[in-house]
């Protein structure tokens, strides 16, 4: 029997990052979530999230590292590391953010699934 896996390529996997990070930056909740699969379980509680964080707050988002980690029968794992500044809003902490996301495709486009931080740096 052939497993059949989900297929990223780099150049894929580049640029569902770089339209969700600029998706971020230009503070389009609809854009966002159209960056995440309809079917996960972090859709709802995201979209809520978003309708809160850009009444509040600008940001000014980078990636500057990402890579693939793998792919299995269902799902393709990336890493990246994500650099947050605020622009606008109340006190928060600049930070670099080193995260997991699990991505799953949706007809012919790479959605994500999941997003779990790994660690959080402080930025002076």
């Amino acid at each position: 029997m052939t497993e059949s896996k989900p297929q990223a390529g780099a150049a894929t996997l580049r640029a569902v990052l770089d339209a969700h990070v600029a998706a971020q930056n230009a503070q389009d909740a609809a854009a966002v979530m159209r960056q995440i699969h309809p079917d996960s379980p972090m859709f709802e509680s995201t979209r809520q999230m978003l309708s809160q964080l850009y009444i509040n707050y600008r940001f000014a988002n980078e990636l500057l590292e990402w890579g693939l980690v793998g792919v299995d029968r269902d799902y393709i794992y990336a890493r990246m590391r994500l650099k947050t500044v605020k622009l606008e809003g109340p006190e928060f902490q600049n930070n670099q953010t080193d995260a997991v996301l699990i991505l799953k495709p949706q007809a012919d486009e790479l959605k994500i699934w999941a997003q779990f931080a790994l660690s959080q740096e402080p930025l002076a």
